[in-house]
């Protein structure tokens, strides 16, 4: 995974590990930030010294039986990380076209080949119009 350090910046900051999280690593411009050796370590957290002064906090954060890893420079979530609010934005978006596709397809589907077992699951045309709605 690669972020830039600031909103519009270069993609600076590189974090890449190993499968369950082990040996997590961060460079930045191509230099070893630091190294986390495991999931345990990343759920409890580590803060980095960048060379600019900033503190840099990388942790796995468990929210709604899903894990999150956030990074975060001086408390401030990085550009295009778990934790930035514009990502969360772009996911629930993501997520409500989804639905709305889904109801729509369906619906069509039901309607025009009268698929009687998508009308009993309450699939017809209003599921059209609920995804149009959305």
């Amino acid at each position: 995974m690669n972020f830039p350090l600031e909103a519009g910046g270069e993609k600076r900051l590189e974090i890449s590990w190993k499968l369950f999280y082990k040996d997590l690593t961060i460079l930045l411009d191509g230099v070893t930030v630091g190294v986390i050796p495991d999931q345990k370590a990343l759920i409890e957290g580590r803060e980095f010294r960048l060379l600019d002064g900033t503190t840099l906090k990388v942790q796995l954060v468990r929210k709604f039986n899903v894990m999150e890893l956030q990074v975060l420079r001086n408390g401030v979530p990085l550009p295009s990380s778990a934790a930035d609010p514009e990502t969360k934005v772009q996911t629930a978006a993501g997520v409500l076209y989804f639905i709305a596709g889904l109801n729509c397809i369906l619906g069509l589907i039901s309607f025009l080949f009268d698929l009687q077992i998508l009308q009993i699951m309450g699939v017809n045309l209003g599921s059209i119009l609920y995804g149009l709605f959305f």
